[in-house]
């Protein structure tokens, strides 16, 4: 019966062998890798550094603070 280190041995070696004879496959599996590491790592590193995000953008027109004037002149 193998054992846990058997597997991990082996993985290990697939590893190695794969970047010697496949490196575009082993290049693009390390930086698919990296994609969910990155998301748990910027966004500290980025408030350390003091960014601060922008104000969200409007998404309707914002009415004056008065009372609204009646037009004349327009009427049909």
């Amino acid at each position: 019966m193998p054992s846990i280190t058997s597997f991990w041995s082996g993985s290990i070696k697939y590893i190695y062998q794969t970047a010697e004879e496949k490196p575009h496959i082993f290049y693009s599996f390390l930086l698919g890798s990296l994609g969910p590491i990155i998301f748990f790592l910027v966004p500290p590193i980025r408030k350390k550094l003091g960014y601060v995000p922008p104000e969200p953008i409007p998404r309707t027109y914002q009415l004056p603070k008065r009372k609204r004037e009646i037009l004349e002149g327009y009427d049909n």
